[in-house]
């Protein structure tokens, strides 16, 4: 069977644009054509001139990898069936693979260790007990990729009260202790039984830093009777704080301060800044309503002088190795005259929770008031205008046959 052409298969560029090698990730829509087992993507530098290919099976995404920084691509897709027999190619895509230039920031490394399977670590049974072996130290090496200050988090598991102690030594040290909890020792049976992240802070309550060189480390631990340890981060990012969803291993990007929506008039100044931190060297990318903006490769996007122009929906894509993260939607708002704010719609829900669909004044905190007779008011709480639309309970709701509500904002540009 033999199908003409497609031009349902439509591949768009679906995510940021990866520098110094990333692939790029490509999606299609699926034909509709019985008897279709899989696709192919073809893409080269000259327009339906082909020089690679792949096979994505029965997907309808892939990624492009190996790109050229500064180059221009062509891509386009054929169906084929169980015979191998391919349909005419699809429409064809274009896009320009940026060069950007990398960050290096003083707070912006991770480092990934995994301590489970190393020679003395404890060893945690099927059935939940704990061996410790007679030769309690374990010992994780590792490169450290810029000279800085680093602060150490454990993933640790203390099951039996008592036992919240570890031993840290960096490189030829001395020993330190590190007590997973602090002083004094909380109450018996307040310890939890499951995996948590604890920073290593020596003494109590201050975290360690270890000043460490680029180049190879080791950090020696030890652990006292059933206390276990599975993983460690080192960052240099001393606000970072680790969690299970981080990888184990590989390239890992996390970004842990996201730019805020906003309101402006025109002719104010405004920066939109993200915070990020990675395994290797940070990339950034600007878009501007799903396009990437020229020359915007920096955590900080500067508007000095706003028009209308730059109103739109904004977003930052950050790249480290293949890893990647993207904020959330940044929505800047340009307005002729001061900002106002204006509730354009509310709605009641049966839990006593009010939300207001909010016009203005986007990146403002809002204070949130009721009352019952425009005259008393009471306060309900403060909520940030981040996306136009804010929630907020209203205990008081179901004593009172009517209910006003007014908001007030203070704008922060």
């Amino acid at each position: 069977m033999i199908w003409g052409a497609l031009s349902i298969l439509t591949p768009t560029v679906s995510a940021v644009l990866v520098p110094g090698g990333g692939p790029v990730p490509l999606v299609w829509d699926a034909s509709t054509e019985p008897g279709v087992m899989g696709y192919k993507l073809y893409y080269g530098t000259a327009s339906r001139a082909y020089t690679e290919v792949i096979d994505a099976g029965n997907t309808t995404e892939t990624t492009l990898p190996n790109l050229t920084p500064g180059e221009t691509y062509y891509c386009a897709v054929t169906a084929y069936d169980w015979l191998g027999i391919e349909s005419d190619f699809s429409v064809e895509t274009e896009f320009l693979y940026p060069a950007q230039t990398p960050y290096d920031g003083l707070y912006d490394r991770l480092i990934l260790l995994n301590a489970e399977k190393t020679a003395g670590a404890p060893i945690i049974n099927p059935d939940g007990s704990v061996t410790v072996p007679d030769d309690s130290w374990f010992h994780l090496g590792f490169e450290a990729p810029i000279d800085a200050d680093y602060v150490v988090w454990c993933r640790i598991q203390t099951p039996v009260e008592g036992t919240d102690v570890f031993f840290v030594s960096p490189d030829s040290g001395p020993e330190e202790e590190f007590l997973v909890y602090g002083t004094p020792t909380p109450p018996a049976g307040s310890f939890p039984s499951g995996w948590m992240w604890k920073r290593v802070e020596i003494p109590a309550g201050t975290p360690r830093k270890f000043r460490l060189s680029p180049g190879p480390h080791w950090l020696h631990f030890r652990g006292h009777k059933d206390a276990c340890m599975d993983r460690v981060v080192l960052t240099t990012d001393p606000n970072f704080q680790p969690t299970d969803a981080l990888l184990e291993s590989g390239d890992a990007v996390a970004i842990t301060v996201q730019p805020r929506s906003r309101t402006l008039s025109v002719g104010d100044a405004t920066s939109l800044s993200v915070v990020a931190i990675g395994t290797g060297t940070l990339y950034f990318q600007w878009y501007k309503d799903g396009s990437p903006l020229t020359g915007e490769t920096s955590p900080t996007l500067s508007i000095p002088v706003a028009q209308s122009a730059d109103a739109g929906n904004y977003h930052v894509t950050v790249a480290s190795g293949c890893a990647m993260e993207s904020t959330g939607p940044i929505i800047l708002q340009v307005v002729n005259g001061p900002p106002t704010l204006r509730i354009s719609a509310m709605r009641i829900a049966t839990d006593n929770s009010v939300s207001f669909d909010v016009l203005g004044e986007l990146g403002s905190n809002l204070t949130i008031q009721a009352s019952s007779d425009m005259v008393h008011w009471e306060f309900l709480g403060s909520a940030m205008n981040s996306l136009g639309t804010i929630t907020i309970e209203d205990p008081n709701a179901k004593w009172f046959k009517r209910r006003f509500y007014r908001v007030s904002a203070n704008t922060e540009k």
